[in-house]
């Protein structure tokens, strides 16, 4: 929900925001697409740490939020086995795909 609300937040109220479900060998993929400020390359290092805030892309003033959004989801999709990423560059939104295998079966558990 984190990704979809931050897309909605810094998408332009007439923009659309995008989701891609896919998946291939035994892994499911999503992507969240925004058409927001965009994250420099130098951001994207720091969007998953915790408590890390970037600068507004538009210039505005005021925080982007707690810093703790962004790491959460990571830390999560992570404990799940899976990953989490942006890509996308100033002026031209975000996209934040996360990856989780397809079947933990025996995985977290040990019980395969």
């Amino acid at each position: 929900m984190n990704l979809f609300s931050n897309a909605i937040k810094f998408s332009p109220a007439e923009a659309p925001v995008e989701v891609d479900v896919w998946s291939w060998d035994n892994t499911l993929a999503v992507t969240v697409r925004d058409r927001g400020p965009g994250i420099s390359e130098d951001d994207k290092e720091k969007l998953f740490q915790k408590f890390s805030r970037i600068a507004r892309a538009d210039g505005r003033k005021g925080p982007l939020g707690t810093g703790l959004g962004l790491y959460i989801c990571k830390s999560i999709i992570r404990a799940q086995h899976g990953d989490l990423s942006v890509t996308g560059s100033p002026g031209e939104g975000a996209a934040f795909t996360f990856t989780l295998p397809a079947s933990t079966r025996g995985s977290a558990r040990g019980d395969g």
